[in-house]
């Protein structure tokens, strides 16, 4: 096992409880270490990182994908595990072959992100706070849409950003003049569970061609946010937006609103990544308090 990823106490509890035969390391994780975990009759998937970086992040993943599991069967892997070893906190997860991506595994994906989107409850937000890739994201329940995205998604990192000079004081002048207009700007709908970062790499496909969800960042909120983030980066067929509105029709203008919504992950992006994103976002903003 001279090649094995995984830390050598971690590896050591999946030997004695999972049987854990060979670990083999999977490129694509940014932010956690990934590995595909062989035992003599299954596979799975198991991801981890230093437990002291990001206190509870697995735990509040593990929530979202049995958020996703219990309102539509099979559209995230199953949990297995969350816990700690040693210095290392981790997720273990059932594993999914990859398979490709068709036209049916397309419209599949949105008729069943429709599907989610009808789950509801009374109040915007979630029980459990969790993470935008390393960024804690606060889900403080709130009773409308408008001061939930004001005040637990634009606010604190829009003067995150401004503490770290990444924006101006006139794009934080910008930022509060939306924050007055906001509730005019959207119709009023119920909060619907989200997946929460719906960009094309957290979309896999097995090897059956049914889509599947991972690393979500699950609340309940506007459904048309998670709409608006897969046109942010692209990658998603027109066959899933047709699909979607098929099952769960938006209300008209959504096209309108999704570089509204989408100033949430732009924030995200100018946090994580720096200025590059900068330009984009100050478009946005003023496209929508002009």
């Amino acid at each position: 096992m001279n090649h094995n990823p995984i830390p050598t106490e971690l590896w050591e509890y999946l030997k004695t409880k999972y049987h854990a035969k060979d670990a083999q390391s999977i490129k694509g994780g940014t932010l956690n270490d990934v590995a595909k975990v062989t035992t003599e009759s299954q596979s799975y998937f198991v991801k981890w990182n230093d437990a002291l970086l990001f206190p509870g992040m697995f735990e509040a993943e593990a929530e979202g994908l049995k958020l996703i599991t219990n309102a539509n069967t099979g559209f995230a892997p199953q949990v297995i595990e969350t816990g700690e070893v040693e210095d290392a906190a981790f997720l273990l997860l059932e594993y999914i072959k990859p398979g490709f991506r068709t036209y049916q595994s397309m419209e599949q994906l949105g008729e069943r992100l429709a599907q989610l989107h009808r789950q509801t409850q009374p109040q915007f937000g979630l029980h459990i706070n969790n993470y935008m890739g390393i960024l804690q994201q606060f889900n403080k329940p709130s009773e409308t849409w408008a001061d939930f995205f004001i005040e637990s998604r634009l606010k604190p990192l829009v003067n995150k950003a401004f503490h770290m000079r990444l924006l101006e004081l006139e794009d934080v002048s910008k930022f509060v003049e939306l924050y007055q207009k906001l509730p005019e700007l959207f119709p009023a709908e119920p909060p619907a569970l989200l997946h929460g970062d719906l960009w094309n790499g957290n979309v896999m496909v097995n090897e059956l061609e049914q889509p599947i969800l991972v690393d979500p960042a699950c609340y309940f909120g506007n459904r048309e946010a998670d709409i608006a983030m897969t046109m942010l980066f692209g990658g998603f067929d027109r066959i899933f937006y047709e699909a979607y509105h098929a099952n769960y029709p938006l209300e008209n203008g959504w096209q309108e609103r999704v570089s509204l919504w989408n100033l949430y992950p732009l924030l995200v992006h100018l946090l994580l990544f720096g200025k590059a994103y900068k330009s984009e976002l100050v478009q946005s903003l003023r496209r929508n308090v002009a």
